[in-house]
């Protein structure tokens, strides 16, 4: 016999956790303040890498819209913004499907603004090295992909780059994406 799977309408509440490797039109991420998101539970630096990696989770599980909500207040104290989401391009509005913020837009927020800035730097001193513009040496989608998956070998950056560009690129951006995985690992 053939087993059929009914949609039924409705909401569903899970945990950052338990969405892991799930996908919908319509996330909404409720109560994304500063102690909720990273969880005020969250004291060392591995567990506020695994917050941000949830964070990550929850916000990219979006097909199609992603809404976050966060208080001023709760339980009569004063909340704000997680820090976790404080560099995503949020706003009041609500954003086109052309100017929402891609998963990978995410996650280069979450991972590092600082590391961004280097690759930007980068991409600017070898642009002008090269009187080129910056965007024909990197691509803003090639610096969010390194960011996304910082790789490690000039093998690794030839899936971003192809293998010629790695191999011309490997000694200035590997360096930059070792010391960011360093910092990191040691905060």
């Amino acid at each position: 016999s053939a087993t059929t799977h009914e949609v039924t309408p409705g909401v569903e509440i899970l945990t950052f956790h338990g969405a892991k490797g799930r996908e919908w039109n319509y996330v909404i991420v409720a109560g994304a303040e500063s102690g909720l998101m990273p969880h005020a539970s969250a004291k060392t630096t591995t567990q506020k890498a695994e917050e941000t990696r949830l964070t990550y989770v929850a916000l990219t599980r979006a097909g199609s819209d992603l809404t976050i909500t966060w208080s001023k207040s709760r339980n009569g104290r004063s909340s704000s913004l997680s820090s976790l989401l404080t560099n995503l391009p949020l706003g009041a509005d609500s954003p086109t499907a052309s100017s929402a913020p891609s998963p990978r837009t995410i996650v280069s927020s979450l991972v590092s603004p600082r590391l961004r800035d280097e690759l930007d730097a980068w991409r600017a001193a070898r642009a002008k090295q090269l009187f080129q513009l910056p965007h024909e040496i990197c691509s803003d989608d090639d610096l969010e992909r390194l960011i996304a998956e910082l790789p490690g070998s000039t093998e690794e950056l030839g899936e971003v780059f192809g293998p010629m560009t790695a191999a011309s690129f490997a000694s200035d951006i590997l360096p930059i994406i070792a010391a960011h995985r360093a910092t990191t690992s040691a905060s």
